[in-house]
């Protein structure tokens, strides 16, 4: 609506006008939304760290031999999301040696 507004009294495209809402908080406000936000951060990037190290471990752990329903108990995933998180390579070798034991 400001867009609109701004381009009706000066004669522009809407299109053009980009508005930026910035909000007056008084500072304590202001600090703990930052705050917030800053934890967020942080914690979308620990996230991205267990991902990478589960992964990893899920990895180690096939080439061990365990099996992905074993290695889910030991991650507390279920076996569903240890296949999604690896690779299809993995699969392949791990189907492979089922198939030469049975």
């Amino acid at each position: 609506m400001a867009a609109d507004a701004v381009a009706v009294m000066k004669g522009l495209d809407p299109k053009s006008i980009e508005v930026t809402v910035i909000p007056d908080l008084p500072q304590a406000q202001a600090d703990v939304v930052e705050a917030s936000r800053q934890m967020a951060k942080q914690a979308e990037e620990s996230r991205f760290e267990a991902l990478l190290l589960s992964r990893r471990a899920i990895k180690e752990l096939k080439a061990s031999g365990l099996t992905v329903r074993d290695i889910g108990f030991m991650l507390g995933l279920s076996p569903q999301r240890i296949s999604q998180l690896v690779p299809e390579g993995s699969k392949q070798r791990h189907s492979t040696r089922i198939n030469a034991a049975g």
